[in-house]
């Protein structure tokens, strides 16, 4: 059968996004299909696929896997991505989203085509140690492992996420490594669970923007985070952090399955 879907990128993570409500698909084996899709070379190519069902909590929901096939539980470029898309089939002042992570909201800016989306608080924060190096283990969703350098040029980063593998009881994280660019700006690398290396990570910018903030690296509420895809803005507010971003949609098409 022909699927129907859209690829949008947001500072070049990736996504193939896939509208159940309007379409017959039922998926049989997922993880089958997610990494079929998401191959760069044999199908469309992605960071991995979002699924949007009815909801009866918010305007849609995403189930969101990465590029392997695994689930993910929230995922910050997705999250913005499809508040862009219910923002093209009605305007709203506001939309939601129902995640694995809970309810989050979002906001379209159309003179600016930049993105809000809420991403709730952080969960847990914890200072672990490898080898006398502190690194942060954030959970805003979904988790992550923080790691500040002095110089993101001169890391080695497969030979620092095997260090951390060897050394981590639990390997279910995503990697940041995070230089102090500016008194308000960082800049990133991330790592993320399931997808490997991309161009950037949304939740991931949250997370590392946080850290740095409560450590006393960056000042101010407002934190720029540059990655290689893009920069995007995470906000410190009174009530959850929020990310800022633009994102493009790449193309739509239909793929035979």
């Amino acid at each position: 059968m022909k699927l129907e879907f859209i690829k949008i990128t947001a500072q070049g993570n990736d996504y193939i996004y896939i509208d159940r409500r309007t379409s017959s698909f039922e998926p049989g084996d997922i993880k089958e299909i997610v990494v079929k899709l998401s191959d760069r070379h044999f199908g469309i190519g992605s960071d991995g696929v979002v699924f949007l069902t009815d909801s009866t909590e918010a305007d849609v929901r995403m189930e969101m896997y990465n590029a392997d096939g695994s689930r993910g539980a929230i995922c910050g470029s997705a999250l913005r991505s499809v508040v862009y898309l219910l923002a093209q089939a009605k305007e709203q002042a506001e939309y939601s989203i129902l995640t694995d992570s809970g309810l989050r909201r979002g906001w379209l800016d159309k003179a600016s085509g930049q993105v809000k989306v809420g991403m709730g608080n952080v969960m847990q924060y914890d200072e672990i140690h490898i080898d006398n190096d502190s690194l942060y283990l954030v959970d805003v969703g979904n988790r992550h492992l923080v790691k500040i350098v002095d110089r993101l040029s001169e890391l080695d980063l497969p030979a620092e996420i095997s260090e951390q593998e060897n050394e981590l009881d639990k390997k279910d994280v995503n990697r940041e490594f995070v230089e102090i660019s500016g008194a308000d700006s960082v800049t990133m690398k991330v790592y993320e669970l399931g997808s490997g290396f991309t161009l950037a990570c949304g939740s991931g910018a949250v997370a590392a923007a946080y850290t740095c903030r409560q450590e006393g690296k960056v000042m101010g509420d407002e934190i720029r985070v540059l990655m290689p895809g893009g920069e995007v803005l995470v906000t410190m507010g009174d009530d959850e952090l929020y990310l800022t971003g633009e994102v493009q949609e790449v193309f739509r098409g239909n793929i035979e399955i």
